[in-house]
């Protein structure tokens, strides 16, 4: 846990311990949580591996600089749980919204969590831009970290990266 975190240290364990069980008090449920991160960390490690390859092939034919739609999953692993997206990033939005004062953050962004939060499929697109407009003006890392798990949430991230441009890096 201290070198593959995702969504973060508490809230990685927080979600395990939601999707596993009480782990620390459990073998079989810190068996099921091990295997949960193994497997999302094998998954990222492919995407890693076939990420590597395919800028070695690109450097080759003289494409020094990956293309805009090409996401590094070294970045992506910041905010992205492999094997069950969606759901790890909603229990980091529901856990990110639990654990911060919501006065000290932009209410716009706060907004938008809370909309995620309860959205219907058919809602989530009119939330789509509204996040982008959101993070346009975000400064800080940890906020724009908080976008991406909307983002995900929303559906706009894959293993292999973001579905629809126009996100800002993270790095």
């Amino acid at each position: 846990m201290q070198l593959y975190r995702p969504l973060g240290f508490r809230a990685t364990l927080g979600y395990l311990e939601a999707e596993a069980g009480r782990f620390q008090r459990e073998e079989s449920a810190l068996l099921r949580a091990l295997e949960l991160v193994e497997a999302s960390r094998a998954a990222r490690q492919v995407a890693v591996r076939d990420y590597a390859a395919r800028r070695l092939e690109a450097k080759k034919r003289g494409r020094r600089v990956p293309g805009a739609g090409e996401i590094d999953p070294n970045v992506q692993a910041r905010f992205y749980w492999y094997g069950a997206p969606r759901e790890a990033a909603l229990f980091a939005l529901w856990f990110w919204r639990e654990r911060r004062p919501s006065e000290l953050m932009p209410a716009e962004l706060v907004e938008c969590v809370e909309e995620c939060l309860r959205a219907t499929a058919g809602q989530r697109d009119a939330l789509v831009g509204r996040i982008r407009e959101v993070e346009s003006r975000l400064q800080s890392w940890e906020l724009l970290q908080v976008v991406r798990h909307v983002e995900v949430a929303l559906g706009l991230w894959t293993d292999s990266g973001l579905i629809e441009t126009g996100a800002v890096a993270i790095s």
